[in-house]
């Protein structure tokens, strides 16, 4: 990083701290909603372009946006180079999150360096403002993860990178798909704690066992799929159990020698002298992690859910609220006269 990149850089995130009571249009973060991108677009990117040319008026510097589909979010000019700026959020004060799918997001332009531009604010502390930290792109990829895609772990605080170097992830840009997804492979390989389908395509690769996970391994893949597939937990006097064993095959290349006894083992629960089936008490006890889930920006993980609940575009409101209203429509399925007898209306109100 050069000194005329990191003065631009540090001018450009001390404006955007410097914007104190932000409305709460600046401050969402749910579904299609990045309060932080529309604050860049609405507001700083002009101010900002005003103010450095008095910062640093003989050389040509514009923050031109390119929204949309396109890595990354904003070039920067300087005189005749071009640098990127790929924008994240969050709002629990962390400086973790995941960057867009490793493939997908790799622009072909030929920027000097990208930089990870990323606003941070805690939500629960009452915060209004954002703290601003930036690094190198390939410095803050940490390590590439398979969720329902290749994707970057984007990390500020970790010492560790995918990369050695910025050249080498200019060469990863450069790269034709197929080589991509062998970069992809090879990382994964070197870094996977137990062989997995992407390692080694041309071999015959066993899947991983749940029962080898790790306890924080397992109560992740839980909660995740209490979340994504209530329809099928919640379903009486039965559950179906089919479509989750796919997702953990599809998606992580686990097997469950026996998902039932995963969410369901023991029968029943007793809840004021009352018996609900036991995956009442299952989602009761993973509570915290699925609120905690619900307040993903994870584009593909909300599209996912919102197609396993059997919703359409149009009939989207936030997600938390529309797997509350999923949770509460099998309630009136399967247990309303249970709920009855212990005077509680909705099964989101007894579980969450």
């Amino acid at each position: 990083m050069n000194n005329e990149t990191t003065i631009v850089l540090n001018e450009l995130a001390k404006e955007i701290m410097a914007k104190k009571e932000l409305p709460t249009k600046y401050l969402e973060s749910h579904g299609n909603a990045n309060g932080f991108e529309r604050l860049m677009k609405e507001v700083i990117i002009e101010e900002f372009n005003q103010s450095i040319q008095e910062l640093i008026p003989n050389r040509k510097i514009k923050l031109i946006p390119r929204f949309g589909h396109h890595f990354p979010d904003l070039d920067l000019h300087i005189d005749n180079e071009m640098y990127g700026i790929e924008l994240k959020s969050r709002n629990n004060g962390s400086w973790i999150t995941l960057g867009g799918s490793v493939i997908e997001s790799i622009s072909q332009d030929n920027y000097e360096e990208i930089y990870l531009l990323f606003a941070s604010f805690n939500k629960k502390k009452g915060d209004t403002s954002y703290k601003v930290r930036y690094k190198p792109y390939w410095q803050a990829a940490d390590a590439i993860k398979v969720t329902h895609s290749p994707r970057f772990d984007l990390n500020l605080d970790s010492s560790q990178s995918v990369f050695n170097s910025n050249e080498d992830y200019r060469s990863l840009r450069n790269m034709k798909i197929e080589d991509k997804l062998n970069f992809i492979r090879h990382t994964l390989a070197q870094n996977a704690t137990t062989a997995t389908w992407y390692t080694n395509p041309e071999k015959t690769v066993p899947p991983t066992i749940f029962s080898t996970l790790s306890k924080s391994q397992k109560d992740k893949l839980k909660a995740e799929i209490l979340l994504l597939y209530p329809r099928d937990l919640l379903r009486q006097p039965r559950a179906n159990y089919d479509r989750i064993t796919n997702y953990l095959l599809s998606q992580y290349f686990i097997v469950n020698t026996s998902t039932r006894d995963m969410f369901t083992a023991g029968g029943t629960i007793d809840i004021k002298g009352v018996k609900f089936p036991k995956i009442v008490d299952r989602y009761r006890k993973n509570q915290k992690a699925i609120l905690q889930l619900l307040e993903t920006t994870d584009e593909s993980f909300i599209n996912m859910a919102y197609d396993l609940w059997g919703y359409t575009q149009k009939q989207r409101t936030t997600i938390k609220s529309d797997f509350f209203h999923v949770i509460d429509l099998c309630g009136t399925k399967y247990l309303s006269e249970n709920l009855r007898q212990i005077s509680v209306a909705k099964l989101s109100a007894l579980l969450f």
